[in-house]
């Protein structure tokens, strides 16, 4: 009989065992094949089509209403793939180890019959199994063993035939699908030989539209699945019933546990056979020669879990359930001892019969291997339901409006000409509403068709006695489409350019005005000028009004600025398109020569400083900037325009203001700005003044007073006092606006005064770099 596992995978073919002939096997095939005809060496398949019988029939598609497909699939091996799978086998060495694995089957039952023959041996066996049955049942399986002990021998290979149980054949297609109507899915194939199915699949008008230019083309497959049941015998595996070895503590508590259970009104016998197993009482190991499925060998399991537990049900019932309760606590214990101690170890193998499950399955698409033009139209048949083959034409027409807003269609009539069709057919002309916005129009198909249809659109408006006329269009592919939008509404919505509240206070905007019109193609003006104002420059102005037209034209319009300090400002025309959606418009910005400036510093000044800032000349209009300490000097950035003629470059005028209110101020003017950079990087110059830890304040002086004066603009000359308390202060800075190509002199003078407060003469002296080195006075 087949067995398990399979021993080689050739193609498609897994190739199974016998159970006790080396020498034989058996081959399933795991992907389904068309059938062949022996007649014609053809696939056996056959496909029939049904077209639509009249124009109107809705349910058509392509011009198919149904159709059928009849074909035949099995799970053939060829004699080719038969002798393939022989050299494969005896040159693998699989045949050899098959022979090694039945000649150790039949060792593993010589070892069987020689514990069965020993005569203490049996009658422990015997015991383990206590009632008749069971005896009987073990009587007959070691009968059994020792009969079939019967040594191969190694000759030709040759394969056995394989009687199916049950089985069917299924289409991997819905049922009352889009495409498959009905199929003879899970119908039974063959059941013997070469598991041979016909099957059939009836086609929806869908189904036969794909079908048909699927098979055309050569290029449809179709999914089966084959679902067959035989039996098999299962492998050898070595079972083994043993009894533990435990201490007493253990016995005390399974003791307390059974006289729980005992006091209850019903005994669960598989709990308590758990119990004895889990507490190591008694052990099942099944060892599993042939890597069988884990649920197999569970199975096995259980059945010998059944034999314990049948055991534990006698034991209680002849030596337990009718003991007291204190008796048997008492006793419990003895009972359990004995009977571990009379188990009989029990070993054997258990060679079943059981069903298997195969499911060969492919989507198969080799129908149309080898076959000629001519051949498979033979194979495929058009049945024709009409005079004429898919002479009949269907347009769709679809209107789409706002039915419920503005501008509140009320209905649409939709005129159509078909130029191709003869005079009585060529015209038609449809209604449409909110409750009916769908029509067909079915007629016969001209002899010269072209496939083109044209129709002229005309919408009546709520109120409206006249219609709005669309102008003629075409359309092609049997479709038309008739979308409505907000005809003959004007929506504009305005806003000042954004950048107009950056401008400085000498270019104030204090407000806006949009004058807009609309004329038709001819000329002639329909609406306007209308003027739309604010003094708010963050309003949005907003313009709606129906035309009751189309509106095939632009909207015109321009923007006027006014100005606190100038003269108005008025801005080109332009022009807008209208869509369904209105039209948002940002107004254009009043000044020429816009650019965008990057103010920095090239280095950061300490606390002492408190801000820097400045105007830009650009044209005739001055932009302010700063940079201070409180913004951690982030650089800033300055839009700057000109209201005349863009100017070619752009000077700035810069001051440095110190926290401490005795500092002069400094200011540095007429800066050229570099006309190709989009950055000023300000001329900030640090001086360091060092030496002050070397005036010995404190020891030799009281107070040391320094003023410091440049050739550059300045209010004042700086003026620093140190007293003791800075003793320690190495150096300390001071900042200058100059160009780093602008040469300077910086002049300073100190005065000291000793510790009796007596001024001295003061100190001088200059330097054209950026350190002053302060000095005592030398003999002093």
């Amino acid at each position: 009989m087949i067995t398990l596992p399979s021993v080689l995978i050739y193609k498609d073919i897994e190739v199974f065992p016998d159970h006790e002939d080396c020498n034989k096997y058996y081959c399933i095939r795991s992907v389904p094949h068309v059938g062949i005809s022996h007649q014609t060496n053809l696939p056996i398949f056959h496909a029939e089509f049904w077209s639509a019988a009249k124009a109107s029939d809705e349910t058509a598609v392509s011009g198919f209403t149904g159709g059928s497909v009849n074909f035949d699939v099995n799970l053939h091996v060829t004699d080719e793939e038969k002798e393939e799978i022989k050299e494969r086998i005896a040159s693998s060495g699989i045949q050899n180890s098959r022979y090694n694995a039945i000649i150790a089957r039949i060792k593993r039952k010589h070892r069987a019959m020689k514990m069965a023959n020993d005569s203490s041996s049996k009658h422990r066996a015997m015991e383990m199994v206590n009632d008749s049955s069971s005896t009987d049942v073990f009587k007959s399986y070691l009968d059994s063993e020792i009969n079939s002990v019967i040594e191969p021998n190694k000759d030709k290979l040759y394969f056995g035939s394989i009687m199916y149980t049950s089985g069917c054949v299924e289409v991997l297609e819905p049922k009352q699908g889009s495409l498959i109507e009905w199929h003879s899915g899970g119908g039974k194939p063959a059941m013997f030989g070469d598991n041979n199915s016909a099957t059939a699949i009836r086609l929806t008008p869908m189904g036969a539209a794909v079908f048909y230019n699927g098979i055309m083309n050569r290029n449809k497959d179709i999914a089966i699945r084959f679902d067959m049941k035989l039996k098999m015998r299962m492998p050898a595996m070595d079972i083994r019933i043993y009894a533990g070895s435990v201490q007493k503590s253990v016995i005390d508590s399974f003791v307390d546990k059974v006289d729980k259970k005992c006091k209850g009104d019903k005994i669960v016998y598989k709990e308590l056979t758990e119990l004895v197993t889990d507490l190591g009482f008694m052990n099942v190991e099944i060892e599993n020669h042939a890597d069988l499925d884990e649920n197999v060998v569970q199975s096995i399991r259980e059945s010998m879990m059944s034999i314990l537990q049948k055991k534990i049900e006698s034991i209680y019932e002849s030596k337990i359930q009718s003991l007291t309760p204190e008796v048997r606590k008492e006793n419990l214990s003895q009972v359990i001892t004995q009977e571990m101690q009379s188990f009989t170890e029990m070993n054997f193998s258990e060679n079943r019969d059981f069903e298997f499950n195969i499911c060969p399955q492919a989507n198969i698409y080799e129908f149309f291997e080898g076959v000629s033009d001519e051949q498979l139209k033979r194979m495929v048949t058009t049945i024709d339901l009409s005079k004429q083959v898919f002479a009949f034409n269907k347009i769709m027409v679809n209107a789409n409006a706002l039915w419920d807003e503005e501008p509140f269609v009320n209905s649409i009539k939709v005129e159509c000409d078909y130029p191709s069709a003869d005079a009585d057919n060529r015209k038609h002309a449809f209604l449409f509403d909110k409750s009916n916005p769908t029509c067909v129009w079915n007629f016969r198909k001209p002899k010269n068709d072209t496939g083109v249809v044209k129709y002229t659109t005309y919408v009546y408006l709520k109120g409206c006695s006249e219609p709005v006329v669309y102008p003629e269009k075409t359309a092609e592919g049997g479709f038309i489409q008739v979308n409505v939008g907000k005809i003959g509404i004007i929506d504009l919505s305005f806003k000042s350019h954004p950048d107009i509240k950056s401008l400085p206070s000498n270019l104030s905007v204090t407000g806006y005005m949009v004058e807009l019109y609309y004329k038709d193609a001819k000329g002639k003006m329909i609406m306007g000028p209308v003027q739309l104002t604010s003094s708010n420059l963050d309003e949005e102005l907003r313009f709606k009004r129906s035309l009751e037209m189309i509106l095939d034209q632009p909207v015109h319009y321009q923007v006027t600025y006014f100005f606190k300090y100038i003269d108005p400002i008025t801005m080109p025309e332009k022009t807008c398109i209208i869509d369904d959606d209105g039209a948002f418009n940002v107004t254009d910005f009043p000044f020429s020569g816009r650019r965008s400036i990057k103010v920095e510093l090239p280095i950061n000044p300490d606390e002492s400083v408190k801000e820097i800032s400045g105007e830009i000349h650009y044209g005739d209009c001055l932009f302010p900037f700063s940079l201070s300490q409180e913004d951690e000097w982030e650089p800033v950035k300055v839009n700057i325009c000109s209201q005349s003629q863009v100017p070619a470059d752009y000077t700035y005028d810069v001051k440095l203001k110190y926290n401490e209110k005795g500092m002069p101020m400094i200011s540095s003017t007429q800066l050229k700005g570099d006309k190709d950079s989009n950055s000023i990087i300000l001329p900030l110059r640090r001086i360091e003044v060092a030496g002050i830890d070397l005036l010995d304040l404190g020891e030799k002086y009281y107070r040391a007073i320094v003023q410091i004066e440049t050739s550059e603009s300045m209010t004042r000359p700086m003026e620093f006092r140190f007293s003791p308390k800075d003793k320690e202060l190495e150096s300390k800075y001071i900042y200058l606006l100059c160009p780093d190509d602008r040469k300077i002199t910086i002049k300073w003078e100190m005065t000291l005064y000793d510790m009796n407060g007596t001024k001295l003469e003061p100190v001088t002296g200059s330097t054209e770099n950026s350190f002053i080195m302060l000095r005592p006075p030398k003999n002093k």
